[in-house]
């Protein structure tokens, strides 16, 4: 269950910011603000999907039934998130040019970027610990 989250969260991830990206430059003339303003889109969509990879990816949720619980329940609000950030990508890459970003368009990427954050947060306790093992060097 644990790599179907994982790819499902891989694909909204990077299908939902990749497409938001692309259709904001498709709708506006192309310009080095706006590019780079896509370019920086597309790594705080990659970012979302690094966090989520290499905290919560490596390891198996807990068995028990409240953390399993919280952990698959908590995937509906993450992938929430992540989907409202690609939407808005659209309206970032758009308003590139403006001098302000419409207020609903910070407000929507602020809100994707906490929510991201504080669902990640919930996942880390309900992970079961991986345990570390101790590499022995060789006596030369």
């Amino acid at each position: 269950m644990a790599e179907r989250f994982g790819l499902f969260i891989i694909i909204i991830v990077l299908g939902e910011v990749v497409t938001g990206v692309v259709n904001g430059l498709a709708d506006t003339e192309r310009s080095t603000l706006v590019t780079t303003t896509g370019l920086l889109g597309l790594a705080l969509g990659f970012g979302f999907w690094w966090n989520y990879a290499d905290l919560v990816t490596r390891r198996m949720p807990r068995e028990r039934g409240h953390s399993l619980a919280t952990w698959v329940f908590t995937h509906l609000p993450m992938t929430m998130a992540v989907a409202a950030a690609g939407a808005g990508m659209v309206g970032l890459v758009e308003h590139a040019t403006d001098h302000r970003t419409p207020a609903s368009v910070s407000w929507l990427m602020a809100a994707s970027l906490a929510g991201m954050l504080l669902t990640t947060a919930v996942l880390l306790p309900t992970l079961a610990s991986s345990a570390r093992r101790s590499v022995r060097r060789a006596a030369p």
